[in-house]
Protein backbone atom coordinates (compact mmCIF):
# COMPACT_ATOMS: atom_id res chain seq x y z
CA UNK A 1 0.00 0.00 0.00
CA UNK A 2 1.39 3.44 -0.91
CA UNK A 3 2.57 5.58 2.01
CA UNK A 4 -0.26 8.06 1.57
CA UNK A 5 -3.00 5.39 1.48
CA UNK A 6 -4.27 4.70 4.99
CA UNK A 7 -6.74 1.99 3.98
CA UNK A 8 -8.43 0.77 0.81
CA UNK A 9 -10.73 -1.84 -0.63
CA UNK A 10 -11.46 -2.64 -4.27
CA UNK A 11 -13.28 0.67 -4.83
CA UNK A 12 -12.74 3.13 -1.98
CA UNK A 13 -9.51 4.45 -0.55
CA UNK A 14 -8.71 6.72 2.36
CA UNK A 15 -5.68 8.78 1.35
CA UNK A 16 -3.76 11.22 3.52
CA UNK A 17 -4.38 14.81 2.55
CA UNK A 18 -1.32 16.45 0.99
CA UNK A 19 0.18 19.78 1.97
CA UNK A 20 -0.82 21.17 -1.43
CA UNK A 21 -2.85 24.24 -2.37
CA UNK A 22 -4.88 22.23 -4.91
CA UNK A 23 -6.05 19.94 -2.14
CA UNK A 24 -6.75 22.89 0.16
CA UNK A 25 -8.79 24.49 -2.64
CA UNK A 26 -10.83 21.31 -3.09
CA UNK A 27 -11.43 21.11 0.65
CA UNK A 28 -12.48 24.80 0.73
CA UNK A 29 -14.94 24.18 -2.10
CA UNK A 30 -16.44 21.23 -0.24
CA UNK A 31 -16.68 23.14 3.04
CA UNK A 32 -18.66 25.85 1.24
CA UNK A 33 -21.13 23.40 -0.33
CA UNK A 34 -24.58 23.81 1.29
CA UNK A 35 -24.96 20.08 2.06
CA UNK A 36 -21.62 20.11 3.94
CA UNK A 37 -21.85 23.54 5.51
CA UNK A 38 -25.18 22.71 7.13
CA UNK A 39 -23.41 20.20 9.41
CA UNK A 40 -19.72 21.20 9.41
CA UNK A 41 -19.03 24.49 11.20
CA UNK A 42 -22.12 26.26 9.84
CA UNK A 43 -21.36 29.46 11.77
CA UNK A 44 -17.90 29.91 10.28
CA UNK A 45 -17.23 32.33 7.43
CA UNK A 46 -16.60 30.90 3.97
CA UNK A 47 -13.62 28.58 3.77
CA UNK A 48 -10.62 29.68 1.72
CA UNK A 49 -7.36 28.01 0.76
CA UNK A 50 -5.70 29.97 3.56
CA UNK A 51 -8.20 28.96 6.26
CA UNK A 52 -8.08 25.32 5.19
CA UNK A 53 -4.27 25.36 5.14
CA UNK A 54 -4.10 26.82 8.66
CA UNK A 55 -6.75 24.48 10.08
CA UNK A 56 -5.90 21.18 8.37
CA UNK A 57 -2.35 21.67 7.07
CA UNK A 58 -0.64 20.73 10.34
CA UNK A 59 -2.26 17.29 10.13
CA UNK A 60 -0.73 16.51 6.74
CA UNK A 61 2.59 15.88 8.51
CA UNK A 62 3.26 12.15 8.94
CA UNK A 63 4.25 12.86 12.56
CA UNK A 64 0.95 14.52 13.46
CA UNK A 65 -1.16 12.83 16.12
CA UNK A 66 -4.30 13.06 13.99
CA UNK A 67 -4.84 12.32 10.31
CA UNK A 68 -6.67 14.34 7.68
CA UNK A 69 -7.58 12.28 4.64
CA UNK A 70 -9.55 12.34 1.42
CA UNK A 71 -12.06 9.65 0.63
CA UNK A 72 -11.59 8.52 -2.96
CA UNK A 73 -14.06 6.56 -5.04
CA UNK A 74 -12.12 4.72 -7.75
CA UNK A 75 -9.38 7.36 -7.48
CA UNK A 76 -11.69 10.39 -7.50
CA UNK A 77 -11.66 12.51 -4.32
CA UNK A 78 -15.26 12.74 -3.09
CA UNK A 79 -15.04 13.40 0.64
CA UNK A 80 -13.04 14.01 3.76
CA UNK A 81 -12.36 12.18 7.02
CA UNK A 82 -10.21 13.14 9.96
CA UNK A 83 -9.39 10.87 12.87
CA UNK A 84 -7.46 11.40 16.05
CA UNK A 85 -6.99 9.87 19.49
CA UNK A 86 -9.48 11.19 22.03
CA UNK A 87 -6.54 11.55 24.41
CA UNK A 88 -5.46 14.57 22.35
CA UNK A 89 -8.79 16.23 23.18
CA UNK A 90 -8.67 16.15 27.00
CA UNK A 91 -9.55 19.84 27.31
CA UNK A 92 -12.59 19.46 25.02
CA UNK A 93 -13.76 16.31 26.84
CA UNK A 94 -13.57 18.12 30.17
CA UNK A 95 -15.39 21.15 28.77
CA UNK A 96 -18.34 19.11 27.46
CA UNK A 97 -18.30 16.62 30.32
CA UNK A 98 -17.57 13.37 28.54
CA UNK A 99 -15.27 10.55 29.52
CA UNK A 100 -13.72 8.19 26.98
CA UNK A 101 -11.31 5.28 27.23
CA UNK A 102 -7.66 6.33 26.93
CA UNK A 103 -7.22 4.32 23.72
CA UNK A 104 -10.43 5.49 22.02
CA UNK A 105 -10.26 7.38 18.72
CA UNK A 106 -12.64 9.91 17.18
CA UNK A 107 -13.50 10.69 13.57
CA UNK A 108 -15.34 13.36 11.61
CA UNK A 109 -16.47 12.80 8.05
CA UNK A 110 -18.34 14.35 5.15
CA UNK A 111 -18.98 13.63 1.49
CA UNK A 112 -18.13 16.78 -0.45
CA UNK A 113 -19.25 15.81 -3.94
CA UNK A 114 -23.04 15.93 -4.08
CA UNK A 115 -23.20 13.23 -6.76
CA UNK A 116 -21.40 10.82 -4.38
CA UNK A 117 -24.07 11.15 -1.67
CA UNK A 118 -26.06 7.95 -1.16
CA UNK A 119 -23.62 5.77 -3.11
CA UNK A 120 -22.25 3.93 -0.07
CA UNK A 121 -18.78 5.46 -0.37
CA UNK A 122 -19.00 7.05 3.08
CA UNK A 123 -20.06 3.80 4.73
CA UNK A 124 -17.21 1.94 3.04
CA UNK A 125 -14.70 4.62 4.03
CA UNK A 126 -15.78 4.56 7.67
CA UNK A 127 -15.54 0.78 7.73
CA UNK A 128 -11.98 1.07 6.39
CA UNK A 129 -11.06 3.76 8.94
CA UNK A 130 -12.55 1.83 11.88
CA UNK A 131 -10.72 -1.36 10.88
CA UNK A 132 -7.48 0.60 10.46
CA UNK A 133 -7.85 2.22 13.88
CA UNK A 134 -8.64 -1.01 15.72
CA UNK A 135 -6.19 -3.25 13.83
CA UNK A 136 -3.28 -0.85 13.26
CA UNK A 137 -3.62 1.75 16.03
CA UNK A 138 -5.01 -0.43 18.82
CA UNK A 139 -8.15 1.66 19.27
CA UNK A 140 -10.44 0.27 21.96
CA UNK A 141 -13.35 2.22 20.48
CA UNK A 142 -14.04 4.57 17.59
CA UNK A 143 -16.51 7.35 18.33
Amino acid sequence: MADDIVAADDRVSVRRMSNDDREYALMARWLNEPHVREWWDPDQSDATVETVRSTYGPYTDLGAEGVTAFIEDEGRPVGFVQFYPWSSEDEYCTKVGITVEPTAWAFDVFIGEADALGTGVGTRALDLVCRHLTDEQGASAVV
